[in-house]
């Protein structure tokens, strides 16, 4: 099969156009940071029961690692504190 005048072949293509694709690169900037219950539980008037109990609600997004821990994204802790879905 014929290439078009100017394609590159797939396996030369650059990473900044397969990034382009999949979305930004992990960066500092751009990860996101995850508290325990205790930390999240020290950043607000909450205790960890009534975080757990918002959790299992739904009000508060969280995600489960492992077997028993239980992680909040820094950025839906905060939109939890703002009022926000």
């Amino acid at each position: 099969m014929a290439r078009a005048e100017g394609a590159m072949p797939r396996h030369a293509r650059s990473s900044e156009t397969r990034a382009g694709r999949r979305g930004p690169p992990m960066t500092e900037t751009t990860r996101e940071r995850w508290l325990s219950l205790q930390e999240a539980e020290a950043r607000t008037s909450f205790s960890e029961r009534t975080l757990r109990r918002r959790i299992a609600d739904g009000s508060l997004k969280a995600r489960r690692v492992g077997p028993r821990a239980i992680r909040i994204a820094e950025s839906d802790l905060d939109a939890f504190m703002r009022g926000e879905k």
